[in-house]
């Protein structure tokens, strides 16, 4: 247990002192006074995961999980992904998953090797460790397209109960379906999407909405990465039906901001997303939402903001760190 404090102590003086230069016309307290209500949905993207870690353990395997980039060139050597394909082509995850999968190692291998890459049990961050704290003052939705367990990891560790809602990938009987652990609970119930029956009354929610490892059972591993996995997944999205979002909590991000950190427009999962959420036309409540992203280009701005979405261009770890103060101050007995 010594661990866990140190490292509490540690994301504790990293919130409180990581403060400062990062976009003045950023409304903290307003992002804040928002969470503290519950009316806010943070969506966790790959650099979510990762922006905590220093130059020196770059290449630790063991500290962080891997970027986009570092986990596409780790599955093209072992794949033997071709020499003179596209450059391009050798950074795009999906498509590098899917030659692995499809081509030379096949899906067995290719699921085995996601477990092997996931499977440390990697320290939460400030921001998951912020997010945990938050909710212990109010339940929250926060929906992650990333495989980790970290965010659990957190909420864990601060003693916060949760639903955990996993999409399930794996075997085409099982697509489109989902897991279903409840709070405190030991083991997964697998549902459909449409009878899904969580609130936040009870507890937090973490919908994991590309799947996870699964610590429990690896048959339960699932991960929504190849070229074909997105092709099946965005299948679930039109007009008249949302299948692969629980209706209950479709109905739940209708009336709620957005928070967006860790994306880059350039990501499938954002892309995803994107398309998702302008169906729930949160604009007709006048709710806008935001993103943190370093350095967004006009191309990204404009697109973001079609979505009625602002975008802020600063470091994570610096918003990070500032949002932990504003919610402090949010919070503190006047």
């Amino acid at each position: 247990m010594a661990g866990v404090a140190v490292q509490d102590q540690a994301a504790s003086a990293f919130v409180a002192s990581a403060v400062g230069g990062g976009d003045t016309n950023l409304p903290y307290q307003g992002i804040a006074k928002a969470l503290q209500r519950g009316n806010v949905v943070p969506f966790l993207g790959a650099g979510a995961s990762v922006f905590h870690r220093p130059r020196e353990r770059a290449n630790d395997v063991h500290f962080c999980p891997p970027t986009g980039a570092a986990l596409a060139d780790h599955l093209a050597k072992l794949a033997h992904f071709p020499d003179s394909a596209d450059a391009e082509h050798r950074r795009n995850l999906p498509l590098v998953a899917s030659y692995a999968g499809l081509v030379t190692l096949g899906a067995g291998f290719l699921r085995e090797e996601l477990r092997e890459v996931f499977s440390p049990e990697f320290e939460p961050n400030a921001l998951h460790t912020l997010l945990a704290r938050i909710a212990h003052t109010t339940n929250l939705l926060i929906v992650t397209t990333n495989y980790d367990d970290m965010l659990e990891r957190a909420f864990e560790r601060e003693g916060v109960p949760y639903h955990l809602v996993a999409t399930s990938m794996g075997d085409i009987e099982k697509a489109g379906s989902l897991l279903h652990r409840e709070p405190n609970g030991k083991s997964f119930a697998m549902v459909q999407p449409k009878k899904l029956d969580v609130t936040l009354e009870q507890a937090s929610i973490i919908y994991k909405m590309h799947g996870s490892i699964n610590r429990l059972r690896i048959e339960d591993d699932s991960y929504v990465i190849t070229e074909e996995d997105y092709v099946r997944f965005l299948g679930g999205f039109s007009a008249k039906q949302l299948a692969l979002v629980p209706p209950m909590l479709a109905a739940m991000m209708k009336t709620r901001h957005f928070l967006f950190l860790g994306y880059s427009l350039r990501d499938w999962n954002l892309r995803v997303l994107l398309d998702m959420l302008s169906q729930f036309d949160n604009n007709a409540a006048k709710r806008r939402s935001w993103a943190i992203q370093h350095n967004p280009d006009t191309v990204e701005e404009r697109i973001w903001e079609r979505k009625a979405v602002d975008v802020y261009g600063l470091d994570l770890q610096m918003f990070v760190g500032d949002l932990g103060q504003a919610f402090e101050a949010v919070i503190a007995p006047s």
